[in-house]
């Protein structure tokens, strides 16, 4: 039940650390609620070379089985890869250049029919350098398959450093996953899945310079993974990204549209002095600035991740982001927002949530059960800001009202205590059909529920360290029940990851956001899940047996688990299960033991997954002589 890749057709200045395990006591009223039952221990615990504070655990099937494996990077650079029972993967850990704060993205990046792990590095290596990183692609026996180093930074000479998570999508629409990273160097990388090269070498125009190959130019750094979807209805994959900015990054020269005045309104004080602003923006697959896009924010940034939903069912996406803050050049006079988007760059509506957004970014999923999706975020605390609204958790539906019950003080399960809580999972942990909410919080993993309550004896399972990466939800030993995954620091040992076997089931209806970022890829797109199969596959033939291939895959980004079966013995599968997004369903239509009936033999091929079921019509049509080739799978 792991989630996966939206199919969108193409025809699918740094600034300081918030610092972890901050804690400080709850208000009384707390104290006196009931005891919390005793926390849940491990299934297993394996311990990692380095802490992971900030890395997020992810899911995939890298060795074409009925489970998936787990990988984690850690400070130490290494990147661990394990089976469902704790065992090493063969070939893992590796090493990278750089401290990991980001999550691997699985999926076949060369089209060579088994999926690749991709991961970016570098807030900061063992030394302290906060420069150092690059995008790695391996190979799943641990191979190296390629590098890409980012732009060097001109303090140190060293590749700058890449906290945003990999993404993969089909950018180019050549049906293969394409690898899209924002890095530090102020650029956003396309890069082709199978060398590591640019997809597209051109993008940027010749005034911009040498940037490396990249798609896209920002102007600034910037921590927040980009979100991928066709957002403006045009069938077209788009990029939205989210950065910091500054009274410099005057890009008009670069895109067309981009208003230079504006750059200079939200980065620069009414005295003249220069002041921290953010910018939202949307690209198309090439590169190329969207209508009504860059906007900014005055005072703040843009640092979290944004994420994408159809919130009021048009045929557009929405963009949800939440503001950061820095703490050198934040201006607290301004308002702190959740903003909702329209593709046109025009505001839905905001809420002034009075509090800074940053590893608790926006996550999107039905957790109320009325088959809306609701928007949930966390607050977080920063050096030099007092918010009272910091270190909680929000929840909202689609018009940015707030639900009952919100906002809920995040603590933790053994000491009663208030932390920052980090990057936020949506899964039902407790078989209601609704998506409850977890975040990891000092030592903790905590779930809460659409209503505000916290789940005590459902989920409250004790860990080892601080960490504020993404606990990652699913089926992974294909048992049929939910598992529970994270990584974090502890004590003697600086790393240590837990897998916990949760004992509840759960339909992928009520998986919403259950990996970093929405899902296994990275997208942040939530949508509805569903298969999506050709209708037909159909074939002219004078005696040969004939053969396709036929792409399965899912509208929320890779890994949901199929199965299929055929309605008849002519109709020959390579395969009966696999994980959209990495496994194809190869046929063959046997032409000696078809059943034709005035020529024509039809038959169909029925791919399940969970409860979405989905129905190909085969046929395999009989002539004397074939003088051209015509056939139909339609694929991605």
């Amino acid at each position: 039940m792991a989630q996966a890749r939206p199919t969108v057709r193409r025809l699918a200045p740094i600034f300081a650390l918030v610092t972890l395990g901050l804690v400080a006591l709850l208000p009384s009223a707390l104290h006196a609620q009931p005891a919390i039952p005793q926390t849940q221990g491990p299934t297993w615990s394996e311990p990692i070379e380095g802490e992971a504070l900030r890395s997020s655990v992810a899911f995939g099937n890298v060795d074409n089985d009925s489970d998936l494996e787990i990988f984690i990077g850690t400070e130490a650079g290494k990147v661990y890869g394990f089976n469902p029972d704790g065992s090493p993967l063969s070939g893992w850990p590796v090493d990278v250049i750089g401290r990991v704060g980001s999550a691997p993205a699985i999926g076949d990046i060369n089209g060579d029919g088994q999926a690749e792990v991709v991961i970016t590095a570098g807030w900061g290596n063992p030394s302290g350098d906060l420069t150092t990183g690059g995008i790695w692609a391996f190979r799943a026996n641990g191979k190296p398959l390629w590098h890409k180093e980012t732009m060097r930074a001109s303090a140190t000479g060293l590749p700058a450093g890449v906290f945003a998570s990999p993404v993969l999508v089909d950018l180019n629409g050549d049906s293969r996953l394409d690898v899209l990273a924002a890095a530090y160097d102020q650029n956003v990388y396309a890069l082709n899945g199978e060398d590591g090269t640019p997809l597209f070498p051109n993008a940027l125009p010749r005034a911009a310079g040498d940037r490396n190959g990249a798609l896209i130019w920002l102007g600034d750094a910037t921590w927040a993974t980009p979100a991928v979807g066709d957002v403006d209805g045009d069938e077209e994959v788009d990029i939205v990204v989210t950065a910091a900015t500054n009274a410099d990054a005057r890009l008009s020269y670069v895109y067309p549209g981009w208003n230079d005045q504006a750059t200079v309104n939200a980065c620069t004080r009414a005295n003249g002095q220069k002041r921290a602003c953010g910018m939202v923006a949307v690209f198309s697959n090439d590169g190329k600035l969207k209508e009504g896009w860059p906007q900014f924010i005055a005072g703040h940034t843009y640092d979290s991740s944004p994420a994408l939903a159809n919130l009021d069912n048009d045929r557009q996406l929405e963009i949800v982001t939440g503001n950061g803050w820095d703490p050198t050049f934040g201006d607290a006079s301004q308002p702190f927002y959740l903003t909702i988007w329209n593709h046109d760059g025009s505001i839905v509506k905001r809420y002034d949530i009075d509090a800074v957004i940053f590893e608790s970014a926006p996550a999107i999923g039905d957790i109320t059960g009325d088959s809306r999706p609701e928007i949930v975020v966390g607050t977080n605390p920063f050096p030099n800001l007092t918010k009272a609204n910091s270190n909680k958790i929000f929840a909202f539906d689609a018009n940015l009202n707030l639900l009952p019950g919100f906002p809920v003080e995040s603590r933790d399960a053994q000491f009663n205590r208030m932390a920052s809580p980090g990057a936020i999972s949506l899964a039902d942990v407790n078989e209601d059909g609704k998506a409850d909410i977890l975040f990891g919080t000092t030592w903790d993993v905590r779930a809460i529920n659409g209503s505000g309550q916290y789940l005590n004896t459902h989920l409250a399972l004790h860990g080892t360290g601080p960490f504020s990466g993404q606990p990652a939800v699913g089926d992974i030993d294909n048992d049929g029940d939910l598992e529970l995954v994270y990584a974090s620091s502890r004590a003697r040992n600086p790393g240590v990851i837990h897998k916990y076997d949760l004992s509840v089931s759960a339909p992928l209806s009520a998986l919403p956001w259950a990996q970093f970022h929405g899902n296994g890829f990275h997208t942040g797109h939530y949508a509805p899940p569903d298969l999506l199969v050709p209708p037909e596959l159909g074939f002219i033939s004078a005696g040969a047996d004939r053969t396709a291939t036929i792409v399965i895959d899912d509208t929320v980004g890779g890994g949901l688990r199929w199965s299929a079966t055929a309605s008849a013995g002519w109709i020959k599968l390579g395969r009966t299960s696999g994980f959209t997004g990495e496994d194809d369903l190869p046929v063959t239509l046997d032409y000696s033991a078809a059943p034709f009936n005035n020529g024509v033999a039809s038959g169909t091929i029925r791919v399940t997954s969970d409860n979405l079921v989905k129905t190909i019509a085969v046929r395999l049509v009989e002539v004397d002589e074939v003088r051209a080739e015509l056939f139909l799978p339609i694929v991605r």
